[in-house]
Order: C-alpha cells, then structure tokens, then sequence
C-alpha cells in the first residue's frame, strides 16, 4: 500500500476549474453525449444554447490499451470538452468490466494519476466508479455487495492519496423497479445472499433495501448519485407519456403506478452533509413502436417533470447535479430488442422547446463559462504515444537473486496532454549481458521503492508544459 505519493504536475495553462457545488439555489444540467455516434459537447452546447457545466464520459478498468489504429480503449476522450473551451467539469464513470475481481492497485493509481493530471489543467473531476451495483444487467459488479464495499473502500483511500480533490459519486440504479428480476438463487456468494436479503425473509424482493448493502458509508462517500428513467408505463415498451410526478415518486420510493413501495433513495442519502446528483436520466421514445404519443410528447413532459419543474427542485433542494443521456441504443429488458432513444436535443424542435423551457427557470441553473479564446485546443491524435516523464524503481523480483532496476517512462494518451498511461520498462539485471524488457502499468511504482527521480519538460501540441516528478514509498 502507498503511503505517500508526490505528483506534481505543471502546466503554462490552468483554467478556474468550476465549482464542485453549484451556487446555492442552483443546479448543473450535465450531459452525456454520444461520441460514438459522433456528437460532442460542443455541439451539443451549440444545439442547446447552454454551456453544460459538466461532461460525463466512460471508460473501462483496467484500462484497455489504446489501438492507434481503430481508435478503441484508452482513457474517456475530454478533450472533446476542452473543445467547447469553457469551464465545464469532468465526469468520469469507470466501468469494471472484466469484474471487481480484476481490479488491482496499479490500476486504480493509473486512474488516479489520470485524474490529476486533470485537476492540474484547472477541471473539476467526479468520479463515478462502479454505477448500478444493485443492478443484475451489471455481471462483473453487479449484486456483490461484500466485494463491492471492500473494493470501493481501497479504490477511494487511494484515489484521495493520489488525487485528494476529486468528487467520488456512489450511484446505484433507482430502486424503482427492484431487485429486476433478481433472484437469491442468481447469487453466488453465501455473505451476499445474507446480505441482500435485507429483511431476511429468505426472498430478494422490492421489500428488501436496494441500496443499503452496497453503501460504503459516510467516510468514503463524497456524492450520492442515482440513475433515474422513464421508459414506458410500467417498464411496457409504449410511446406514453410519464405521469406528473414521476421522478418525485421514484426518488421517495413509490411506485408512480402501481401499490408498490421500494428503498427510499433521497430521504435516505441527501438529507446530510453530502450533495446529491441524478447520474443519468432521460425518458424513452420507443423508435420502433407504432402508434402512440410522438417523441416531442414524451420527452416534454420528462423535462417538465424532472428538470425545468420549481416544485422538484423545491421538494429536493439537496439535488445539485441533473445528468441527461443523449443516446439512442438498444435495451433488452424484458427479452425484447427495443430501440430507445433518450434524447432530447437531436430534433431541432425539441431542443428548441426545451432551451425555451430552461430560458424560463434560468436563474435556477449554473452553466460553464466561456474561456478566452485559445486557452485550450482539442488536437488530433498522434502516431505514436508522446513521452512525458521519467522515474527510476529500484525493487526486487522473486525470480532473479539480485535486485534490478526499472527505467519507467510515461506517455500520454491520445487527445489527452500530460496522462501517464501504456508506460514501458527496461529490466537491467546486475549480472553481465543480462537484459530483458517487461511492460509496466502506471501503478507499477506502488509496488516498488522510488530510488531516484528525474523529471522532463515537455510541450505538448496544446502548448502545456508538464513537469512530472512521481516519488512512491513503501
């Protein structure tokens, strides 16, 4: 385990980063746009008429490494918020996609390397990690509530070691719903079992606390964040409009059409010291249903409902952050390929209306500030990765007698300046002629003694200057 790590990082460039709460009285209208479709915040700020004031991207952990050539893997590209050069935040959600149980130090201290070098640009950074635990759609983490909890408390004490500043969001999925078809027997784990069944009736059901076993506590929580939907009456795949109410009823726990009752989420996570946010929301328009409300009708009224509504924000005053999903994908809940789309600023109409809408309640929003022209420039990606500091390792492998040395030399990731990521080794052995290459993560340096340091400057397409100094201790 680290007990201390020294990373600095110095840029010619640093913006004011946002503030992590908006001002009192307000809240932040994020997005998270669809880049594999070919949008970007950009133009969604363009679309809209409004500078988002934080940008959710996603990536995986382990970080696949990036393919220079298909441009897949690597670290959630936020330089294509830098090019709406404003001071929008980042949100980052990292997905453990191999499972939990893949999930090694070196990796989080990579992540975490990532995200100062971030902060060190002037951006505001959450990070999601892990969202919808208590949700079965989620193989690798999903409903391992003991894993869950021990993985997330070691990911966030190194996480603030590294980058004490970044905002970690817990955010499970609504418990509306719940436990989604889930059953006790589609549990491995004897511990997660006793765990879930909260009210220890020997049945996983809507009865049972969707999101208690999963919560780390007070000490590792800096946000408590929800994923809130709307996709049809009662889950059926139908182009309705949701009910007036809708998402005050779901984040109290009641069920918006039926007698049901399900875990509480605001009342029981928002009502203290820590801020609030809804991670993802939108409402469905069935793309391929026939008959029905239009997509205009249903997406109007999730807006009026659940963003541009005084009497929400006034029920849920501790709800700072509201995160819309502009995607179109495809979902099988309910073993039926439904294409939904939940977005709201495609069709130009319905950005309209809904720019008209939060003209109205301006007041009760903070955007992001426009830069000075030219502070920050997304570039293209390059050929080959850009080197961007070095740090000698002294440790000692099991299968060698004597000790060795690592060279290790960071690089940054494509579109991104100043990230330390794909690093490369060169393993000197003591005895004459004996040389060999071995491939390093990031996080490689926690397992090892920092015996000496040099740092390199280096400008970077963008015109920042990094300086990057890395001292690991046992």
């Amino acid at each position: 385990m680290i007990t201390s790590l020294l990373l600095t990082l110095l840029f010619t460039s640093v913006i004011k980063a946002i503030d992590v709460i908006p001002p009192t009285g307000t809240t932040y209208v994020g997005v998270w746009p669809d880049l594999s479709a070919g949008d970007t915040p950009a133009a969604f700020n363009r679309r809209l008429g409004f500078n988002a004031p934080v940008i959710q991207l996603a990536q995986s952990i382990p970080l696949p490494v990036y393919n220079y050539v298909t441009g897949a893997g690597g670290e959630a590209l936020f330089t294509t918020a830098d090019a709406t050069n404003s001071d929008t935040g980042y949100y980052l959600t990292v997905y453990p996609d191999s499972g939990l149980n893949q999930v090694q130090d070196s990796d989080i201290v990579s992540l975490a390397m990532q995200i100062l070098s971030y902060q060190s640009k002037g951006r505001t950074v959450y990070l999601r990690w892990a969202p919808e635990m208590n949700g079965i759609w989620n193989s690798g983490w999903g409903l391992m509530p003991t894993l869950y909890k021990s993985t997330w408390i070691r990911m966030y004490t190194i996480i603030k070691q590294i980058a004490p500043e970044t905002v970690v969001v817990w955010s499970p999925n609504s418990s509306y719903g719940y436990p989604s078809g889930a059953t006790l027997d589609s549990v491995v784990s004897a511990e997660d079992k006793a765990a879930l069944d909260t009210n220890n009736d020997g049945v996983l059901s809507s009865a049972d606390d969707a999101y208690s076993p999963y919560y780390p506590g007070d000490l590792y929580v800096d946000w408590a964040g929800v994923s809130l939907y709307y996709k049809g009456p009662g889950f059926q795949n139908l182009n309705e409009p949701q009910p007036g109410g809708y998402c005050t009823n779901v984040l109290l726990g009641n069920d918006p059409f039926y007698d049901v009752t399900y875990t509480p989420f605001y009342a029981t996570y928002c009502t203290g010291t820590q801020p609030c946010m809804i991670s993802e929301s939108g409402a469905a328009y069935h793309v391929d249903v026939l008959g029905g409300s239009s997509q205009m009708a249903i997406q109007q009224a999730w807006w009026q409902d659940c963003i541009t509504n005084s009497t929400f924000h006034g029920l849920f005053p501790e709800m700072r952050a509201i995160f819309m999903f502009e995607h179109a994908k495809v979902e099988y809940d309910g073993g039926v390929a439904d294409l939904r789309d939940f977005r709201i600023t495609n069709d130009t109409a319905i950005a309209a209306a809904f720019a008209a809408d939060l003209a109205t309640m301006n007041s009760s929003f903070t955007w992001a500030t426009d830069l000075a022209p030219g502070i920050l420039v997304a570039t293209t990606a390059p050929a080959s990765p850009v080197p961007t500091g070095t740090a000698t390792i002294s440790t000692t492998i099991a299968s060698l007698t004597e000790a060795v040395t690592y060279t290790y030399t960071g690089f940054s990731t494509p579109l991104v300046d100043g990230e330390v990521a794909e690093p490369t080794a060169t393993v000197l052995g003591s005895a004459p002629g004996t040389l060999a290459t071995a491939t390093l993560l990031p996080g490689a340096m926690q397992a090892a003694r920092v015996s000496s340091a040099s740092s390199i400057p280096i400008v970077s397409a963008t015109g920042l200057a990094l300086l990057l100094v890395c001292l690991a201790v046992l």
